[in-house]
């Protein structure tokens, strides 16, 4: 299924994805846990409201989990935040 105004929706995505990656770079901090939280959740939610779509014209084929919580060069701790 084609998505109207699909290029508005990748550069929208490319550019949320710019920002994790300079996130990622950043030193440990709670503020940065925090962001690469933030980020998960917003991806995630496209992503599932996108499902329907071509998620790898859009740059969303890969696993955000993956990305982002489980990747060994984050130090993310669950118990830390009360979900």
């Amino acid at each position: 299924m084609k998505l109207e105004n699909e290029s508005i929706f990748k550069d929208i995505i490319d550019d949320i994805k710019e920002d994790l990656e300079d996130t990622i770079k950043e030193d440990d901090s709670e503020f940065k846990q925090g962001k690469l939280l933030a980020y998960n959740e917003i991806l995630s939610n496209i992503q599932r409201q996108l499902r329907a779509y071509d998620l790898k014209a859009l740059g969303l084929d890969f696993d955000i989990d993956e990305k982002i919580l489980n990747n060994k060069d984050i130090k993310l701790d669950a118990k830390d935040y009360n979900f």
